[in-house]
């Protein structure tokens, strides 16, 4: 029975992964965040049809899993920069491979502060070495680079005369982060036009989704300020208005009716309710948007 390659669905856009971001199995101890992968990693790359491969983990085929942690110039030697040069090499195959069928190399998405696959960050300390029991911070010896195994597969990509695809790092270890404030960051434009998105396409699936959640939690926060803010409500609306701080103001100055008084206190109870919810939910909303940091 003859095949109808009418049927064939191939996306043709292909994504090379350091190893690490499918499976944090490979990672040196303790640094996997995640018990296998980032679902949020996994569901981009099929809400876009992009088809993985998967690249080699330099250091677990050199060193195994219970490695020691290593920066940058522990690995930079001649030994293992001809082993990734070697692993490198087959991933370039594939890259030709597919460029010869007119497949599209959309991105080779690396681990940023990694002393092999980090292609914004890596970590370099000549402090690092001897015995392993040293008190040394891996946190303070990330820099701004590339690691070695990044750096060879760009030269493997360079002496093969291949177009060079562009290299993202994603920093999925660690979940403290700060959100850099540089916020719509050129690579997300970058990986929209290389999916063949154009300007809405990213402002409304790209750029606007991540960035909802901080305009949503500077609203509430905003809210919580305004709502429990008597001047300002004083001062934009009449005394008629059905706002809680007036209400509690009149409450509490009508000599009247003994009872206002309580009344005045459950409104103020309210209050701190209604803020400490809208606090809960902008720290939810804070935590989503930590995801893509």
């Amino acid at each position: 029975m003859a095949m109808n390659n009418k049927n064939d669905n191939r996306s043709k856009k292909i994504v090379f992964c350091s190893s690490c971001l499918l499976n944090t199995n490979n990672k040196v101890l303790p640094l996997a965040r995640y018990g296998g992968f980032s679902k949020e990693f996994i569901d981009i790359l099929a809400k876009y049809d992009l088809g993985v491969q998967q690249m080699d983990c330099p250091e677990t085929l050199y060193l195994g899993i219970q490695r020691w942690q290593h920066t940058k110039n522990l690995y930079d030697n001649v030994g293992f920069r001809r082993h990734c040069r070697q692993l490198a090499e087959k991933e370039v195959d594939y890259m030709y491979s597919y460029m010869q069928m007119d497949y599209d190399t959309v991105a080779v998405l690396c681990c940023d502060g990694s002393p092999t696959c980090g292609c914004g960050l890596t970590s370099w300390d000549e402090n690092w070495g001897g015995p392993p029991e040293a008190p040394l911070d891996y946190g303070n010896a990330v820099i701004e680079g590339v690691g070695v195994f990044v750096d060879e597969m760009q030269k493997a990509i360079r002496d093969r005369g291949l177009p060079m695809p562009p290299f993202y790092g994603l920093g999925l270890d660690d979940a403290s982060q700060p959100f850099d404030h540089d916020s719509i960051r050129p690579q997300w434009r970058e990986a929209t036009e290389s999916l063949g998105g154009n300007t809405f396409q990213y402002w409304t699936r790209v750029a606007g989704p991540i960035l909802a959640p901080r305009f949503i939690s500077a609203f509430l926060l905003l809210f919580a300020s305004a709502f429990s803010a008597y001047a300002t409500a004083a001062a934009l609306f009449s005394q008629r208005s059905i706002l809680v701080p007036l209400m509690i103001q009149g409450a509490m100055r009508n000599e009247m009716d003994p009872n206002q008084q309580g009344f005045a206190q459950v409104l103020a109870f309210a209050m701190i309710v209604v803020v400490a919810v809208v606090m809960m939910i902008s720290h939810a909303v804070e935590k989503r948007a930590g995801r893509w940091q």
